[in-house]
């Protein structure tokens, strides 16, 4: 998988890509894509930089992409506004549509698809299919204000009602999306990845929900218990107990299509960890639980999941309440060919630069974002860089020779009397 996109920190377009520099031999680690012109890809993507560089940005536009993907088709009119965000921090760019594109390889046929919107509607839109070395241009969207309709080239090579599904599409839903849901077979495959096997972690606390769901099955369950004795949290057994609760669910009453919050109750079952020593045994509840352990055992059956099925996720701040190891042992699962078969991808963002001084992974796998002088957010590779094969990569990083760091300014205030004062 590779993409651009531009939108909030986004002004000018930016590329993540997780074709490796060199396809290797030797690294072992490579995905094949059995694709002539791109044979391989990269397991991993590690993003660094200072707070608000843009790194939450980039796993919002993959998010936002997949959403409108997933959601433009389904909403009830053409009022509805689409959740996009333009670069505001100049007169021009908040009146430009904001560009989304993702290339992936599925069953060694690659997809390169994207469209332009802003919260009104698609200005563009458009899927490339390379079966061979040479691209199949399936569809092409563009807009015409003034006739009141988008005129739309195909290419003879797609096959199916494209009139009908044309006409369908709203000025604010993605002819992908819509043509899907009225079975569009050509197209099922490239929606079925977006929507069900790209997943989208942002910050924020992660749920316990999907790991506790696998704990009736012995086996996913045996597989949780052994990914966190790996991480020593000292936990003999898993269990699960059903508690009554309440709160707000998104649901269509009226039945068109439409989801509204409204108050339910229903039955939700909660983990429990029993912890053994030599002197007793006794369960404990998912909150009474160190951040660092609910974090890892809600991160478990998604992990797991994503190894199983070889699937790519994307997530922010992926080492929040983790020890630096247990960040390690992630990455390795997912660089490891026996642990991870099928191929699955990890992107995420961090700020743990222990990863840099283990070089567990590549220069092409390692980002950083870093913001101009207009405040806008640039992402580049470490291979950008010359750097000498023996460099010391975290020492490089934080001593400044990739730039991406957080400025911190020396205003002459003397910090022991700031302590003493917030003491007094």
């Amino acid at each position: 998988m590779y993409g651009h996109s531009a939108g909030e920190r986004f002004r000018d377009e930016q590329s993540l890509s997780l074709v490796p520099i060199k396809s290797k031999e030797d690294r072992l680690e490579l995905i094949t894509t059995r694709v002539v012109s791109i044979p391989a890809l990269l397991p991993c993507a590690a993003i660094y930089g200072p707070n608000a560089s843009g790194k939450t940005t980039i796993v919002k536009a993959i998010d936002t992409m997949k959403r409108i993907i997933r959601e433009s088709s389904h909403e009830s009119n053409e009022e509805s506004r689409l959740p996009i965000t333009p670069f505001l921090l100049n007169e021009e760019s908040p009146k430009e549509p904001s560009l989304f594109e993702i290339t992936v390889f599925l069953d060694g046929v690659r997809y390169q698809y994207g469209f332009k919107a802003d919260a009104e509607r698609i200005h563009s839109e458009w899927l490339l299919v390379y079966e061979t070395r040479r691209a199949q241009r399936w569809f092409n969207r563009d807009e015409d204000i003034e006739a009141g309709k988008d005129p739309y080239t195909f290419s003879p090579s797609f096959k199916g009602q494209k009139d009908v599904w044309k006409r369908a599409t709203r000025k604010n839903a993605l002819f992908l999306s819509t043509a899907v849901q009225l079975n569009c077979e050509p197209l099922k495959r490239l929606y079925s990845w977006i929507a069900s096997e790209l997943i989208v972690m942002p910050s924020g606390e992660l749920s316990h929900v999907f790991s506790t769901s696998r704990l009736d099955e012995p086996e996913r369950r045996s597989a949780i218990l052994d990914f966190l004795n790996a991480a020593d949290f000292g936990i003999k057994n898993l269990e699960s107990e059903k508690r009554h609760v309440k709160g707000w669910r998104l649901k269509d009453e009226t039945g068109n299509g439409k989801r509204e919050p409204v108050i339910e109750e229903w039955d939700q079952p909660f983990p429990l960890f029993v912890h053994k020593c030599a002197k007793g045994e006794a369960s404990f509840a998912f909150e009474q639980e160190s951040q660092g352990t609910k974090r890892f055992f809600s991160l478990a059956g998604p992990l797991l999941d994503i190894l199983e099925k070889g699937r790519t996720l994307v997530i922010d701040e992926l080492e929040g309440s983790i020890h630096p190891l247990l960040l390690k042992r992630i990455f390795e699962l997912f660089l490891s060919k026996s642990r991870n078969p099928r191929g699955a991808q990890l992107i995420a963002t961090t700020h743990s630069t222990s990863l840099l001084r283990w070089k567990i992974l590549g220069r092409d796998e390692i980002w950083f974002t870093d913001k101009n002088g207009d405040l806008a957010t640039t992402l580049f590779p470490l291979s950008d860089f010359a750097a000498r094969n023996n460099e010391a990569i975290e020492k490089s990083y934080l001593d400044g020779r990739y730039g991406a760091l957080p400025v911190l300014m020396d205003d002459g205030l003397d910090l022991e009397s700031i302590l003493d004062m917030g003491c007094s």
